[in-house]
This record gives C-alpha cells, structure tokens and sequence, in this order.
C-alpha cells in the first residue's frame, strides 16, 4: 500500500545566532532536513566574520547578514541599526523563526514579529536562569529582559535539561509562556555509526588517547586544557592530548600551538583532518569550555562510542551521565579537568562499557530526527513534503 502526504504550503523559516560560527555549528541537520522537506530555510547572521558565513552558506539556505545592535550605542545608532535589521528581516517575510541564543532572539523576534512572523521559539543552550540550594530561582536584570521581548513576541523557549526548564517556568515572568524541552542540535546517527575502541594498555602506559575540538576554544579554555595535561601527563607520560583546530580562526590555532609547545603530549592536528576520524582515532573525548553549548564534537562522541570528560556547563552537562559515560569537571578548574582525565585512563578497563552508553545516550535523546520534529514542531511547521512554490 502506498501511503500519501497531503502537500502543505511552502514555509519561509529562519534561523538566527548572534555569530556565523555558531550557526553554522548548530544549524546543518536542521536545515538540511528543513530543505528536505522543501521548506526554505534562511540564515540570518552577522556579517563581522567571513568564514564563519561562508560556513553557513555551505549548508544551501538562503544566507543573508544581519547587523545585531550591540549594547552601548546611543539612541540615534540605536534606530539606525534596529532599523537595518527590521528591514533585512521584512525583506524574508519568513513564515517561522529559530533562534539559537537568547541576545539574538530577543533582538529579532520582536521586529519578526512586526513582520508578520506569528511562530517563533528560542532554543537555548542556559536561560541565564539559576536555583540557590535554598530553592530561589534567580535571574539577572539583563537576561529577564531578553526573555521578557521573547515572551512578549509570542515565541516559545527550548531549553536542553530538565531542570533548566523547571527553573524557567518558576519565574513569575514567564506565567504563559510555553518552555519546551529538546537540545540545540541532534546527530545522524546512521552516518555516524559506533566504532570499536583502539587497542591500550594499562592506566595508558601504551598511549591512551584523549581528542578534542579545538575549533571553538576560548583561550581561557586553552590555558586550562594544557594545565590540565601537563598534570595528566606527569603522572601518566604515555597519554596524548589531539586538538583538532583545522576550522579554527588564525588567533586560536597559534594559542593551541604554544600550548602544545609547553606540554609535549599534546598534538595539534591542522591539516584538515576530520573530527569524525580523530575522535574514532581516540579512546576519549574531553569538552573543556567554559561557556555553554552543545557542539558538534560532543555529538560525534556519543555517536561514535566514546567516553567524555566535559566541563560542568549547560549543554556539555546533557550529555554525560556521571561514571555511567564520562566525568563532569569544574569549568575551568585544571586540576578538576586532570582528575577527571586521570579517573577514565585509571579505568580503562571500563572503557567499552561507558562507550557503549555513551552511543545509547545519542540514541535516547540525540536522534537527529526526533531533535529536528521537536524544532519543527515548536514553531509548527509542517514535516509533510511541502508544496513547491
């Protein structure tokens, strides 16, 4: 029996991050499966970094820059660049909206909406919401206003842990609002299948490997990485650190350089190599930034069967489950971050069994395809082939 959908109208839908890179970090699953749905999918972002958009017009959307008013300017810059985004927004006229962080949502969704935009959410790595051991939610005057626009905007708000939406609702600010759960991003797991574990030795005396996206390192993330290996590496000489920084900016690649040049068991990998091959090419995964977010590399791990050693940061956090497939860490605490690395090459006899977990984790919560019906539903797009116009 064949089955039949029903052909719905065409949807303009954009996606929106206050940085290319981070857009083109977050956003290829979703618009790939956007424009397999022949749905149009429209990057917004801003035009201060040419790689970064240049990555996002690699994924095939429409892609067109956007100028976010920074804070500070006066009231004249102020309209003149509200107004610039207004216009560039209206020219798209776009049926739905994503945003990927909180300042870019808030800026957008009200001018989206002034365009007729009615279906928009936010889907954020932190709300900036946080809960005191007493059990007081808390949340700073700058981000209640953000939420507030977003709120005021008639989108809805993504967050990707549980107790981060219970938070979010217990605001007196968000009564109404509709907060979802659902990460950033999913993967593909058909296209990223478990790979078996490289042969070790004990406690990593015949090369225990760690791999890591050095890409999107802040250099306080750097610094603390390096510390933390030179301790790793005191103790146990035989484990290697690979950063691969093959898509990072010139700055970032020479800090990842000097950092390599203080401690020896770290491998700077710049010549192209893909991520995939360098974590498959590991025993484990490390994740030290400090700031929050669900990246690429993190998935690649889960998907691929590896352990993860991660800052303790929203997002980083929704991927590990404590001793059960990584270690969580202090952010930017080196000597956290060591103890952390030292706990999995101690164990490497465990080692398959938290690989393993790690590969149910990505298919329990980071299906590609049930992250992208999430999305998609949150702002009511269809995921029936649409019409082509």
């Amino acid at each position: 029996m064949t089955v039949s959908h029903a052909p719905t109208a065409v949807q303009r839908v954009a996606l929106v991050a206050s940085s290319a890179r981070r857009l083109a970090d977050l956003a290829p699953s979703l618009v790939a499966r956007l424009i397999e749905l022949r749905h149009r999918p429209i990057c917004l972002v801003p035009g201060d970094d040419p790689d970064g958009t240049a990555a996002v017009a690699a994924l095939g959307a429409v892609t067109d820059t956007i100028e976010l008013p920074p804070s500070g300017l006066n009231l004249l810059q102020g309209f003149g660049a509200k107004g610039r985004l207004a216009g560039t927004i209206k020219a798209h006229r776009p049926h739905a909206m994503i945003a990927f962080d909180l300042a870019s949502g808030a800026l957008v969704a009200p001018m989206a909406q002034r365009a007729g935009c009615q279906r928009m959410a936010a889907v954020l790595a932190t709300s900036g919401v946080t809960c005191s051991e007493d059990g007081d939610v808390a949340v700073s005057s700058a981000v209640a206003g953000q939420l507030r626009a977003l709120i005021g905007a008639g989108a809805t708000i993504g967050v990707a842990g549980h107790d981060e939406a219970r938070f979010l609702k217990a605001l007196p600010l968000t009564a109404g609002a509709t907060v979802f759960t659902a990460p950033q991003r999913g993967i593909d797991l058909a296209a990223f299948r478990a790979a078996p574990l490289p042969a070790f030795g004990h406690e990593g005396d015949a090369g225990f490997v760690f791999t890591t996206d050095g890409s999107l390192l802040e250099g306080e993330d750097v610094a603390t990485l390096a510390a933390a290996m030179k301790t790793v590496a005191r103790q146990i000489p035989g484990v290697r650190l690979q950063v691969v920084v093959s898509h990072a900016d010139a700055g970032l690649r020479g800090q990842v350089r000097a950092a390599a040049n203080e401690a020896p068991s770290i491998v700077v990998l710049e010549d192209g190599r893909p991520l995939e091959a360098a974590i498959t090419a590991g025993h484990a995964y490390v994740h030290p930034r400090r700031g929050a977010g669900l990246t690429a590399g993190l998935l690649m791990a889960l998907a691929l069967g590896r352990p993860i050693v991660a800052s303790d940061v929203a997002g980083a956090r929704e991927t590990v489950d404590q001793i059960i497939n990584g270690v969580l860490a202090k952010p930017g605490d080196a000597a956290a971050l060591a103890e952390a690395m030292l706990a999995l090459v101690r164990r490497a006899d465990i080692l398959p069994a938290l690989g393993a977990a790690s590969r149910r984790k990505a298919e329990r919560r980071f299906d590609a395809r049930d992250v992208n019906a999430t999305l998609l539903g949150a702002i009511g797009v269809p995921i029936a082939f649409g019409s082509v116009a």
